[in-house]
């Protein structure tokens, strides 16, 4: 059980092949839902997956958690093909050795300059003037100048932050925030200390993905009970009322995310698990019709040129290839092209923010990637894997 597919998954092909109850399966999604990180279940355990493996003992029979979670496997490098396991007990997973993650631009020929470590940034989201990035760290917002390369801290409250997303006009970023249990959906402005305005709140996970370019809609991606992901339009213009700020874009019987529109505003891209797999498709917007798949291999995070006439994307494989496709003012698709492979980090979900952004050129690709992926990792496979009982 690797990194190919999403954890719900998993649990369905379980329930459908009798691996697991019906039960069990319900007791299983909840718990993933409510988790931050990519959970991978075991028979009687949930793996955490981190720089750590942990594990916590799942009771099928009583359905619930038990004890705390222990370290598991030590050493496990997270990216595409890194670890595997399987429910029968055989876990597999290459060495993670001397990480050195770094912050990098990658041109189109995939040539890396690279600006610093990484220290641990992920999530990121390129300022409208391209001088500043804003990054996850450590469950904050930071804000990296990409000239100097000096950090400022954007967030400090003690519960978790994620998913920046600047405002077209550069005066604020918008943000997920668990401080009141579930994630919610904040607002703070760039130039001054204001305290965080909630522009959206709600029993279910609330995720920002991208503004239109006229800063009128924001794009939302919501964990649902029926679909686990789905994307809605949050209305920020004055006047709108109440009940009509929100309403659904994209609501499909799978899961949808990492949205994002075009800088001119009449296409949105996202990724889709619509054809029994992830990939990229594109739509018309505000109206969210005529869907046209970008190809028919596995495919994610999707972001646009700055000039909307070109999609960048990566392949959801662990062949590490930036791809791109030309899109037509009318939205026609061109051939998709191969740009380079590279250890870009990949976002890990639907409800995610890729770990990298196009330059404002077209020309460079700014990305959290591995350095050292390149480099063949031993192999190391464990039979009769089980996690200690507490």
């Amino acid at each position: 059980m690797g990194a190919g597919l999403t954890t719900i998954e998993r649990l369905e092909r379980w329930k459908e092949t009798g691996v697991i109850t019906e039960a069990q399966h319900g007791a299983l999604a909840d718990i993933v839902k409510r988790n931050r990180f990519s959970i991978y279940v075991e028979l009687n355990a949930l793996l955490y997956i981190g720089v750590v493996i942990t594990a916590q003992a799942f009771d099928p029979d009583e359905l619930t958690l038990s004890g705390d979670p222990r370290p598991a496997i030590d050493g496990v490098r997270v990216t595409a093909g890194g670890y595997s396991v399987s429910p029968a007990g055989v876990a597999a997973y290459a060495d993670r050795g001397e990480r050195l993650d770094a912050l990098a631009w990658i041109d189109r020929a995939g040539k890396l300059d690279r600006l610093a470590d990484s220290e641990g940034y992920t999530e990121l989201s390129l300022s409208p003037d391209g001088a500043r990035v804003a990054a996850v760290k450590a469950g904050d917002i930071w804000l990296v100048d990409l000239e100097r390369m000096t950090s400022l801290r954007f967030t400090s409250d003690a519960a978790e932050e994620r998913a920046p997303v600047w405002s077209p006009d550069g005066t604020r970023i918008v943000f997920a925030s668990n401080r009141s249990g579930q994630l919610d959906i904040y607002e703070r402005s760039i130039a001054n200390a204001s305290p965080e305005k909630v522009l959206l709140a709600s029993p279910r996970n609330e995720i920002p993905a991208g503004f239109s370019p006229d800063g009128k809609w924001l794009l939302v991606t919501r964990e649902e009970e029926a679909t686990q992901n789905d994307v809605l339009l949050l209305a920020l213009s004055e006047g709108v009322p109440a009940d009509q700020r929100l309403r659904p874009l994209l609501h499909g019987p799978t899961q949808e995310g990492q949205a994002t529109v075009s800088p001119d505003g009449r296409s949105i891209a996202y990724a889709s698990l619509e054809a029994g797999r992830v990939q990229v498709y594109v739509r018309s917007f505000p109206d969210g019709g005529d869907a046209r798949k970008v190809r028919e291999e596995t495919s994610a995070e999707p972001r646009w040129g700055a000039d909307g006439r070109e999609l960048f994307f990566r392949a959801n494989d662990a062949s590490n290839t930036m791809w791109s496709v030309d899109v037509s003012p009318t939205g026609a698709l061109g051939t998709p092209r191969s740009l380079f492979r590279a250890a870009v980090m990949g976002a890990g979900g639907f409800s995610n923010s890729p770990n990298y952004e196009v330059s404002r050129d077209g020309r460079r690709i700014l990305a959290v990637v591995n350095a050292e992926a390149s480099r063949e990792k031993p192999l190391t496979v464990v039979v009769n894997w089980k996690v200690a009982r507490p």
